[in-house]
């Protein structure tokens, strides 16, 4: 049982230890980054939003039409409870 917690409380130290280990570590890049202007780097996850957004559509015509295809999804999921609603009160 002793030999259990001591392994324990090893494993919660070195748990710590790299957690402190990737801050600094991740620190230590983002000054080195700093250090060389290069202050606005973006992930790769972050470009493909960016250049999601820069090609939707926006505006009043964009807005309508997302509009219209709401109500029409809306209409369907309305239209199929109903038949299920339908269906389960025949079947009782």
């Amino acid at each position: 049982m002793r030999y259990y917690i001591i392994e324990t409380q090893i494993s919660v130290t070195m748990c710590k230890v790299k957690n402190i280990r990737h801050f600094v570590k991740n620190g230590v890049r983002t000054f080195a980054l700093a250090a060389r202007g290069e202050y606005n780097v973006a992930s790769p996850r972050i470009e493909v939003l960016a250049d999601e957004l820069k090609q939707s559509l926006s505006g009043p015509a964009a807005d309508k039409l997302r509009l219209r295809q709401d109500r029409a999804r809306i209409s369907k999921d309305v239209s199929a409870a109903f038949q299920k609603y339908k269906q389960n009160l025949s079947h009782e």
